[in-house]
């Protein structure tokens, strides 16, 4: 019985230091969304594309489509701003960032369906800004884009969680954007990080304490 106890109180102190994580895998039902998010006043249409005729089929004025496996998406983007034009890429959502289509220059773009994808269409006038976010002057993942008036302020992005860390504030002022800009994130140490740590490293502490008293009683 002391045996257990002991197996018992070790495995107390094992769990209350460690965070264990579960996932599942989402079940492929062969019917895959496609999402468009584009700048303000930019008009999206999906459609599918017919690739042994070469043209586009069923097109329709939504921002939200499904298809099936392998099925050629259509995607059509134009402006209703005066003077605005695609920036000549598109990006796709990849966990955390959205990464560039390569080779994709056009407003208008075909897409083979193989999974959930979101994809980002931006359109800017010459006196608007580009505002990227990125994770960091090394890596240069990008987190998302923003197209800001010359000298509005920019509304911002919140980066996405760092495990032990809080989000504290961007490299560059966005109260006045007046060009293109690069900015990535500083953080700062999470209070409950502080506080989980030296709380784990107490109940360490006092579970390693506990044990070799029990075993010294024991073995004496």
């Amino acid at each position: 019985i002391m045996i257990s106890f002991i197996v018992i109180l070790f495995a107390i102190v094992i769990a209350s230091c460690s965070n264990n994580k579960t996932t599942s895998k989402k079940e492929d039902t062969g019917v895959y969304t496609l999402t468009i998010i584009a700048s303000e006043g930019v008009s999206v249409s999906l459609g599918t594309y017919n690739t042994s005729l070469g043209k586009e089929e069923d097109v329709t004025k939504v921002t939200s489509k499904q298809y099936s496996k392998n099925e050629y998406a259509y995607i059509s983007t134009s402006s209703l701003i005066e003077g605005a034009s695609f920036i000549g890429k598109w990006y796709q959502q990849s966990g955390d960032y959205i990464v560039e289509k390569e080779g994709v220059v056009k407003e208008t773009l075909a897409y083979k369906m193989t999974q959930d994808v979101t994809l980002y269409a931006f359109y800017k006038t010459p006196d608007q800004h580009v505002v990227t976010y990125l994770s960091s002057s090394i890596t240069k993942n990008i987190f998302m884009i923003e197209i800001v008036s010359d000298g509005a302020k920019a509304k911002g992005f919140n980066p996405p969680h760092k495990n032990g860390f809080d989000f504290a504030s961007w490299s560059e002022d966005l109260s006045c954007v007046t060009s293109d800009m690069e900015v990535t994130p500083s953080y700062k140490h999470s209070m409950w990080t502080v506080f989980r740590d030296y709380w784990s490293f107490f109940l360490m502490g006092l579970g390693k304490t506990l044990l070799f008293s029990i075993i010294s009683v024991f073995a004496s």
